[in-house]
């Protein structure tokens, strides 16, 4: 997704939740490019751009209500998973993890 619609779903999300004027100074001044990044603004952010304390609470509050970004460990899970199987089909699973665990255990050893 190219970043000017990145930043336009962002004024879109801001206008929706009465703070389009305010938009310019998220966008620009606080580099705020995707709504996911309105969680990592502070209370002090949006005051630093003009933010009014009530409409702040009100912001803050509507950002709370965002749903959870997709995690990308979901998919490193599955990848792992993936690579467990291939391991474990390869002949390389079970044997390779109690080689690991020998080395693991000889690095202690040697402290």
């Amino acid at each position: 997704m190219s970043s000017l619609v990145t930043v336009d779903t962002v004024r879109t999300w801001l206008e929706h939740n009465r703070m389009g004027d305010y938009a310019d100074g998220i966008v620009d001044i606080l580099g705020v490019d995707t709504v996911e990044d309105l969680e990592l603004v502070t209370q002090a952010d949006f005051r630093s751009v003009g933010v009014k304390p009530v409409q702040v609470r009100r912001l803050v509050r509507a950002v709370g209500t965002l749903p959870p970004p997709r995690s990308k460990s979901a998919g490193l899970q599955k990848r792992q998973i993936n690579h467990d199987d291939n391991m474990t089909e390869c002949g390389l699973g079970e044997e390779s993890d109690k080689a690991d665990a020998d080395v693991d255990r000889l690095d202690v050893q040697q402290f």
